[in-house]
């Protein structure tokens, strides 16, 4: 079994003193049916546009406007680099599939997108460190994004990443993941994410992060309790 601990570097906290970030563990994921929990573009974007969320509206949602500031005090062009609830939000009103490898990952994306809030999945078993560290990037960090090619995103002193060890696992708080933690089919135990850097987003996460659990929950995997920081380290547990 594995712990994780997951700390926001004081550094960060000074920069973004209301960041919140919570996780979870789940373990049992093979072999369970997450896409009983899924709906189709269509139904998706009609949930969407119930809630006042469209194609035209997106850059006006709260939430949505508020992750374009956080980019952008990061030093990087908030229209080319989304937020992850940004990126399938607008796919999501677009009625666009969300495609994705797996319906674990289609679940989570679906939800982040239905919630306006950033997930993140990734597979315990592929990471460096179970100590993952909320920081700043530096320049000797390693990072291969999920997608795209290596190099093309900058690991400066602005940027802030989901760390282990000097393997960054994700980018830009939640633009991108690293292809070598991502949740495939043949992932067992995961660790599940979600932050806020305003008070006006932390229910939609909290909605999205719970909605999750019980979900894989319910499709019968193992989950530990939700925790959440605003720097004080957290430990979680896979020995459920």
């Amino acid at each position: 079994m594995r712990n994780v601990t997951i700390a926001i570097d004081a550094a960060v906290s000074a920069k973004f003193p209301e960041l919140l970030c919570g996780a979870f563990i789940v373990k049992g994921l093979t072999g369970i049916d997450a896409g009983q929990f899924l709906v189709n573009a269509e139904t998706l974007k009609a949930r969407l546009a119930a809630e006042g969320l469209t194609e035209e509206t997106v850059l006006t949602h709260p939430a949505i406007s508020g992750w374009r500031r956080a980019i952008q005090t990061l030093g990087l062009k908030a229209a080319k680099f989304r937020s992850s609830a940004e990126q399938l939000v607008r796919r999501a009103a677009r009625g666009d599939e969300i495609k994705a490898p797996g319906d674990l990952v289609r679940l989570y994306c679906q939800l982040s997108a239905l919630h306006v809030a950033p997930l993140g999945g990734y597979d315990i078993q592929s990471l460096p460190s179970t100590d993952i560290v909320v920081r700043f990037a530096c320049p000797t960090d390693d990072f291969h994004p999920l997608g795209g090619t290596d190099g093309e995103m900058d690991l400066h002193d602005r940027i802030i990443v989901y760390a282990a060890g000097s393997d960054v696992i994700c980018w830009a708080f939640n633009v991108r993941d690293d292809r070598r933690t991502a949740l495939t089919e043949h992932t067992s135990m995961a660790l599940f994410t979600t932050e806020a850097v305003f008070p006006e987003q932390r229910a939609a996460s909290c909605r999205a992060l719970s909605e999750l659990r019980e979900n894989l929950v319910s499709a019968g995997a193992s989950a530990s309790p939700i925790l959440w920081t605003t720097g004080d380290l957290i430990q979680l547990t896979s020995g459920l």
